[in-house]
């Protein structure tokens, strides 16, 4: 078994898509029906077949539902030297980045669909082990990890009809004329099998991890990261995510936001969670008083039984990706008994105050504030008066 995907009607049908090798040996990609957690083994309709597996390696493997609604494979070279990548004969499909209906027939819009010779499943080709490939989701490209030989493992950033050198080149060692080369390549000193990873999307992580590429090597176990600009271009060096990682075969964005791996060496799927927030100080700084003029950090006064929403990112030093703020909390001039309580952006208010005062009372508490997804939080007021409110900030976690 080398890969999974759900049909995108998988609720209302129980189609799941397979990719494994028979006893031929051969590789094949068929679909199933689910009922429940069981898999109707007698429900097999075969959607490609014949895929050589004659090595018994090299197998790639990866199938995906793309963001276009096609069914993408992605066959290694099986071991045979690359030779095969390099054939776009109809029938050839080893080396290959595959598109394809959902039925297994070649996709409408595929590069070589209209020539008869060419195999029209056929999306780029010239590729050793693409092991495994995933969509960007800010703009659709396609990014595929191409396991190399003896001296580069790499990453390729997917066009229709493109070569990516296979056997001519490794990465960008070699002569291939026309083809394209990786985006991103490290020798064997830093890893030996690369594993395609994904894409950091959800608020669940640190603004440092967002949009970046997660991916790892599966025998020397680490995680890494790289940062891509919008046009896919790499921005940076890599950067250091795990190790001992159990050596990791596939990533994938949970329904949680959160990154998930499977680690073969240890037969687990482990969630990457969040690093720890890191705290950085600052020079104390005013960043709202509500005795100034009416503004966003300035008055009106705090009105008993209503809220304020602050948005303090980019004030005071506290860049965008501040999760929380180390803060001294003022009242003062309220003119009825009441208290403070403060949420992030977006969330419910505490069942707990940070400031309690009585009529006439200057009053200050520290307070460790918690910002929302757009580096706000809200301050409601509760009593039957009005108070002001002066925020002083001296630190940062992020």
């Amino acid at each position: 078994m080398l890969g999974i995907c759900l049909d995108p009607g998988f609720a209302a049908n129980g189609y799941v898509y397979l990719y494994y090798t028979t006893r031929v040996p051969q590789n094949r990609i068929s679909r199933f029906t689910m009922s429940g957690n069981s898999l109707d083994s007698g429900s097999e309709t075969v959607i490609l077949g014949g895929i050589d597996a004659t090595n018994g390696n090299h197998n790639g493997g990866n199938i995906v539902i793309g963001p276009d609604g096609k069914l993408w494979a992605a066959p290694g070279d099986s071991g045979t030297g690359g030779a095969k990548s390099q054939t776009l004969a109809a029938g050839s499909l080893n080396g290959k980045v595959l598109r394809m209906e959902l039925n297994g027939s070649a996709a409408a819009g595929n590069p070589f669909l209209s020539d008869p010779t060419k195999e029209g499943r056929i999306w780029a080709y010239g590729f050793r082990n693409p092991w495994r490939f995933t969509f960007r989701p800010s703009n659709g490209s396609l990014y595929v990890a191409d396991v190399g030989e003896n001296t580069y493992e790499e990453i390729d950033v997917v066009t229709p009809g493109g070569n990516y050198g296979w056997p001519m080149a490794e990465g960008t060692l070699g002569s291939c004329t026309g083809c394209i080369p990786p985006v991103f390549e490290y020798d064997h000193t830093v890893g030996q099998a690369i594993i395609g990873g994904a894409f950091v999307t959800g608020a669940v992580y640190p603004t440092f991890l967002r949009g970046k590429y997660i991916f790892g090597d599966e025998v020397s176990s680490w995680i890494k990261y790289l940062d891509f600009s919008a046009g896919d271009t790499v921005v940076g060096t890599l950067q250091n995510l795990a190790t001992s990682a159990e050596n990791p075969v596939h990533f994938a964005v949970g329904p949680d936001t959160a990154v998930y791996y499977a680690a073969i060496g240890s037969g687990k799927i482990y969630r990457i969670n969040p690093p720890p927030a890191k705290y950085f100080t600052l020079t104390p700084c005013r960043i709202l008083d509500t005795r100034n003029p009416n503004g966003p950090f300035g008055g009106p006064a705090l009105a008993g039984g209503g809220s304020r929403t602050f948005a303090i990112a980019n004030q005071c030093g506290i860049p965008a990706g501040a999760t929380a703020v180390a803060a001294n909390v003022t009242i003062t001039g309220p003119t009825a008994q009441g208290h403070l309580t403060f949420n992030p952006g977006g969330t419910p208010p505490p069942p707990v105050s940070t400031i309690n005062f009585r009529a006439g009372q200057t009053r200050a508490n520290n307070a460790i504030l918690l910002l929302g997804a757009t580096g706000d939080f809200v301050v409601s007021c509760a009593g039957s008066g009005t108070v002001n409110f002066i925020l002083d900030v001296y630190g940062y976690f992020q």
